[in-house]
Parts: C-alpha cells; structure tokens; sequence
C-alpha cells in the first residue's frame, strides 16, 4: 500500500539527525518503534498544519490591505477620473500605482482567520 523506500528516501534522508535524536530520545523513554513512528507522523502533521495555518493568516491580511486599498480608491474622486481615462485611452502596459503598492507590512489587524481560531481554542 505505501512505498516505504520512497518514504524513507524523501523524509528521513531529509532530516536523517532530527528522527534518529528523536528515535533515540523516544527510545530511552521506553516507547516501543511503534509508538515513536506515531508519534513522528503526529509531530510532523501538526507541524505542517501550523504551517499552513500562518500562510493563510498572512494570505488574509494581504487580502485586506488590498481590498481596503481599493475601497479607498473607490471613494476618491481621482479614481473615477483614473478610470475614465483608461476606458478612453486604454494602454495594455499602464499601471495605476495605487493598485500596484505593496502591503503596510505594520499592519496589525486580525485577520478572519485569527477570529476563528480564538473562538476554537477557548
């Protein structure tokens, strides 16, 4: 079902000192190889999930400076007449600076996700 030389090749040649410490230090515990081969894959599974969780958060909040970017645009009266100009003299290469600004990396509001993950660990 699983092939394990694959599995040995790609993670343990990787981090061949980090799972024989490991084994070494669940081994002198008193867990069986069992034990400590479940114990790695939970390890590894939570590791990648935080993982992932911290790529989201950073993913929502650059969604939200961009969308509070475009309300601000939206509102002002240079955008209206920024846009008038580009559907009257439309240019493939023009770039609108506003738009194209890179994220206040300050900024410290939270973020939908951090909501929910409040509200699941309390």
């Amino acid at each position: 079902m699983f092939d394990l030389l694959s599995i040995k090749k790609s993670l343990l040649f990787i981090e061949h000192r980090e799972a024989v410490a490991l084994y070494n230090e669940a081994q002198a515990a008193g867990y069986s190889p069992v034990m400590i081969a479940a114990l790695a894959y939970k390890h590894g599974l939570t590791t990648g999930k935080r993982g992932e969780k911290a790529n989201l958060k950073k993913v929502y909040k650059e969604l939200a400076a961009a969308r509070e970017r475009i309300a601000v645009l939206e509102s002002s009266e240079s955008w209206h007449k920024q846009i008038h100009d580009l559907v009257s003299n439309p240019t493939p290469d023009r770039e609108i600076p506003e738009l194209t600004a890179a994220p206040d990396p300050t900024d410290n509001k939270p973020t939908p996700g951090d909501e929910q993950e409040d509200v699941n660990n309390e």
